[in-house]
């Protein structure tokens, strides 16, 4: 047969009111929304880095849900912007810096994209004699 330990109330009420009070408050905190005079940004994804290349497309609908309403604001420095349609720009030039920020105005809002020279650099070999038929380099 199995055995009952008497339970002392007086010890277990204030540890269990104790324990409902921090549930009841932490409901209540979780609960609350804060609201924002601030509208969001309607964004699509997490707005990867723009890689440069000599010209670099970009389409506006991979970044935007509006992208008719883009607006380029400030070029990182080497850069020059070129708009081919309301949806479609191109990127001329190298910056003169590794990474900078390409800032746009979307819906009277800015927002700044990562903007990333390539890492890809031309390498020429040259032989000694050009004459010369080598069979293993």
């Amino acid at each position: 047969m199995p055995q009952f330990f008497p339970i002392d109330r007086r010890r277990v009420y204030p540890v269990t009111r104790a324990l409902s009070t921090f549930v009841l408050v932490l409901t209540v905190l979780l609960s609350c929304q804060t609201k924002s005079n601030k509208p969001l940004i309607e964004t699509k994804g997490l707005l990867t880095p723009i890689i440069l290349s000599d010209s670099t497309q970009i389409m506006w609908a991979d970044y935007f849900w509006e992208p008719s309403s883009v607006q380029i604001l400030e070029l990182p420095e080497g850069l020059e912007h070129v708009q081919l349609t309301d949806y479609e720009s191109v990127l001329l030039g190298q910056m003169k810096k590794p990474v900078g920020l390409l800032r746009v105005k979307v819906n009277q809002q800015l927002v700044d994209l990562v903007v990333k020279n390539s890492e890809v650099e031309e390498v020429i070999f040259r032989y000694p004699d050009p004459n010369h038929k080598h069979t293993l380099v």
